[in-house]
């Protein structure tokens, strides 16, 4: 396995008040590990490596390619201020990272 995953989710209360997916994603730290469980039952694990916040229009092509032959996971949120004429939010949070 190598190259990049990635895996978009929501940040933010939804209508009926329940949070959503990636609500927590601001909270984690270069070092921490992430646990994925494959259809198969078993678990790869992920340690980030860099957090990097990004405009909503800004290019980010080192969210999607990897040059290095390494398998990569980088998961994607939005963060910052909330536009609620355009209903979407400022800034883009990705966390990338290596498979350990």
């Amino acid at each position: 396995m190598c190259g990049n995953a990635v895996i978009d989710g929501h940040y933010g209360t939804w209508k009926n008040g329940s949070g959503s997916v990636f609500d927590k994603l601001n909270k984690l730290k270069v070092g921490d590990s992430i646990y994925v469980v494959d259809d198969k039952g078993s678990t790869i694990t992920f340690v980030i490596t860099k957090i990097k916040t990004y405009t909503k229009n800004e290019s980010a092509p080192d969210v999607f390619s990897a040059s290095d032959a390494k398998a990569h996971l980088n998961l994607v949120t939005c963060q910052g201020v909330w536009n609620s004429t355009l209903k979407t939010y400022s800034n883009r949070l990705v966390i990338f990272a290596d498979k350990k």
